[in-house]
This record gives C-alpha cells, sequence and structure tokens, in this order.
C-alpha cells in the first residue's frame, strides 16, 4: 500500500525536523507504518469506512519534540508519549486537520466532537485492544496508540490494551 493513498504529504505530520536516532534505530521522519502495522491496519479500516480523508495530525516525535509540546500552555502533552515510541497516531476527519487561529465556531466544534466519537466507535469495533484517548483532548483529536505493544512496555501501569480516555 502506498502511504501517498492515506496522507497528503504537502504535511509532514509524520516525521520532525531533528533528524535524532533511537535507541532501536528509529529516526525522526521513519515511516511509523514500517513500525507498528497494526495502527496501520486500523487507520486503513477507519479510513474505509470513514469513505473521505483523515488528516493524521501527529505521529512519531522526539524527545525534544515532546518536551516543547510539555512545556507549551497550549497541549497537554505526557511526561512519557507513545509518539516518542513510534507507537501512536493523532487523528482529525481532514476538514478539520488544522485548528483555527482563532478556534473553531461552537457549530464546527460540536459536528468535529460527534465525528471523533463517531472514530472511535468504529475503531473499538475494529481492534478493541487498541488504546483510544478523546476526552482529554475535549473530543476534538482522537489519539491512537499501541503502547503496550512495546517489549518491553515503558509504561506498562498506562500503556494497556483497550484503555479509553
Amino acid at each position: 500500500m502506498k502511504i501517498g493513498t492515506y496522507i497528503d504529504t504537502r504535511y509532514d505530520v509524520l516525521s520532525c525536523p531533528h533528524g535524532e536516532v533511537r535507541e532501536a534505530g528509529v529516526r525522526c521522519g521513519d515511516s511509523l507504518f514500517r513500525h507498528q502495522p497494526r495502527l496501520l491496519e486500523a487507520f486503513h479500516a477507519l479510513r474505509a469506512r470513514h469513505g473521505a480523508p483523515i488528516a493524521i495530525t501527529s505521529s512519531f516525535r522526539c524527545a525534544g519534540c515532546q518536551a516543547r509540546l510539555r512545556r507549551s500552555p497550549r497541549y497537554r502533552a505526557a511526561a512519557r508519549s507513545e509518539h516518542e515510541y513510534n507507537a501512536a497516531l493523532d487523528l482529525r476527519p481532514w476538514r478539520y486537520r488544522a485548528r483555527p487561529e482563532g478556534g473553531w465556531s461552537e457549530e464546527e466544534k460540536k459536528r468535529l466532537q460527534e465525528e471523533i466519537r463517531r472514530f472511535a466507535r468504529w475503531l473499538e469495533e475494529t481492534d478493541p485492544g487498541l488504546r483510544i484517548g478523546t476526552r482529554l483532548y475535549g473530543e476534538t483529536l482522537l489519539h491512537l496508540g499501541a503502547g503496550f505493544l512495546l517489549e518491553p512496555n515503558p509504561d506498562p501501569l498506562n500503556w494497556r490494551p483497550g484503555v479509553r480516555w
């Protein structure tokens, strides 16, 4: 499968600019899909069911990118993230791929939240073991994670199969 079929490569969200190399040989910018095929399968099923493009707003992040997000007042980034281990995707319907400078109108936000909840239901049907987060982000973003598949699991208390938040 060609990644470009599902991802508009004009938006380079599958990489970060630092070129950092992780212990496992994963470099910033490496394709998430090479390392976590279960996420690709779930994403592919969601995209097919949705019948329209889905924006990946984030995938692999190096430690530097994650640290910047933790310091940013705009984001609520975790101290340890599945993104740092190439085991997560953040998703939105394509038309909501970028948050407008002034934020979404109440009507747009309501429609976006409905779509995110629908995505979460579909993903639960597709692969109930994947971790799905929506509420932490005001239901304006869907986090899809597979950190529990990592050996060893860096955060076994939180990265368990089927967790919803």
